[in-house]
């Protein structure tokens, strides 16, 4: 009897830790914030490696009480290398916030979601003079001035980052996976300032 008792319980951890990893494929990555049609509009981007019913973003000033779906869920997105991996992307527009306002948000699915981060909307009428970290060329594994981006953000000095070309000395290499470590790694400010970009000469067309 112990020893089936024994059997049952092992095979309970095994069902649980299977089902956690299985879970953990599914928690959002590469999160990154982008203007829409105006400042006050913006697109939360993010990625995952299995396929939801829906695309699910909660927000809100002082408690996430606000959630904002797109309702068609993920766009598949295939790798075009030769092990043609592939992800889901997904993108929830979050429309005619306030101005002059910080909102604290997480996104994901039924699935799983992401940690809570927060961005502030800045000031939308033509006396805005915004504040911009304008780079290009940013590496992988030489990315030295991330960790002072970071902690600029944090402290509030910038409302956007322009990245001028040139990802990761190429998004595509090693069958995508370099850029998907690559956005990953900039999530650590892109998931809070808008991140807009401009494509470079290692970008294909």
């Amino acid at each position: 009897m112990n020893f089936l008792l024994l059997l049952y319980i092992k095979f309970i951890l095994l069902s649980r830790i299977e089902k956690n990893v299985g879970t953990k494929l599914d928690i959002p990555t590469q999160i990154h914030l982008s203007f829409a049609d105006t400042v006050c509009d913006i697109v939360v981007t993010w990625s995952t490696e299995l396929k939801s019913r829906t695309s699910i973003c909660k927000y809100g000033r002082r408690h996430v009480e606000v959630a904002e779906e797109n309702k068609d869920g993920p766009t598949l997105f295939v790798d075009q290398g030769v092990a043609r991996r592939h992800q889901f992307i997904h993108r929830v527009l979050l429309k005619n916030l306030t101005e002059n306002v910080c909102y604290k948000y997480y996104c994901g699915s039924e699935l799983a979601w992401s940690p809570e981060y927060w961005f502030c909307v800045p000031q939308a009428d033509e006396n805005w003079s915004p504040s911009l970290a304008i780079y290009g060329n940013m590496g992988l594994t030489h990315a030295f001035t991330l960790p002072f981006l970071h902690d600029d953000i944090q402290q509030g000095m910038y409302d956007v980052v322009v990245h001028n070309g040139n990802f990761a000395s190429g998004l595509n290499v090693d069958d995508g996976q370099r850029g998907d470590l690559f956005m990953k790694q900039v999530e650590a400010i892109a998931a809070y300032v808008p991140f807009m970009v401009t494509p470079g000469n290692l970008e294909e067309p």
